[in-house]
């Protein structure tokens, strides 16, 4: 896979990670957002990335952190409204 191809499916993670929680808080809760995430993560967990592509290793990894904290957050409020 080409460096571009791998930048993308990052940038692809991290702009479904936004779009998903820019809404209000009652949208962003009838979104499934796991559902939603999951073939993202999936693709850049399996990414193979060279050890001089240290940038792209950094936010390979910050994407992931991020968008498995939204899923978090999202499970807590979801939680939290159905108590």
């Amino acid at each position: 896979m080409k460096i571009a191809q791998i930048r993308e499916a990052i940038d692809t993670l991290n702009w479904n990670r936004h779009d998903a929680t820019g809404g209000t808080p009652d949208e962003n809760q009838r979104t499934d957002l796991p559902t939603r995430l999951a073939p993202h993560i999936a693709i850049v967990k399996a990414l193979k990335i060279s050890p001089r592509f240290v940038r792209d290793l950094q936010n390979q990894a910050s994407a992931l952190q991020h968008a498995n904290t939204v899923i978090v957050r999202w499970h807590d409020k979801k939680n939290s409204h159905n108590a």
